[in-house]
């Protein structure tokens, strides 16, 4: 599997994409400016690719939110759902505050009554997994998964 290529990169934050998959790995809790840009990734590679399958790697523990973050996350999430064919969101912490963290992620989800299929894991080839289950172009889960794993790594720093 080729490697998945650095498209934009910030302090707070590093997108890479690998065809139709759009990974974001965010280094401080998101903001107005993040998510515009994780929105205009999203739609440039709809553009090239067609349907894209997002991974989030949130870094932050706690992620807190500003007023302008939320509302440029509300606004954006309308115009990106249509586009998005599933979305992982892959927490590194494990044990209980990992556990926590996933459970909210399917909750939120969940109230938003959204058909978009997410899954929050700890372990890159669940999420590689869970990925090809709905993107079979992005090929086996396992050279995926090594990949997604490389790259959170060396980005989340």
């Amino acid at each position: 599997m080729s490697g998945i290529e650095l498209v934009t990169e910030d302090p707070a934050y590093a997108f890479g994409v690998l065809g139709n998959l759009v990974i974001a790995v965010t280094r401080e809790p998101p903001s107005e400016r993040s998510v515009r840009e994780l929105a205009r990734v999203v739609g440039e590679r709809h553009a090239t690719h067609g349907d894209v399958s997002l991974l989030v790697a949130p870094r932050a523990a706690r992620p807190t939110l500003s007023q302008d973050a939320r509302r440029a996350i509300l606004s954006s999430w309308e115009q990106l759902e249509p586009r998005i064919t599933c979305c992982a969101v892959l927490f590194r912490a494990t044990g209980f505050v990992g556990a926590i963290q996933r459970s909210l992620v399917t909750a939120v989800m969940n109230l938003r009554k959204s058909t978009l299929p997410v899954r929050a894991t700890s372990l890159p080839l669940e999420a590689a997994e869970f990925i090809t289950r709905y993107d079979a172009s992005l090929g086996a889960p396992e050279p995926l998964g090594t990949a997604l794993s490389e790259f959170v790594s060396r980005y989340e720093a």
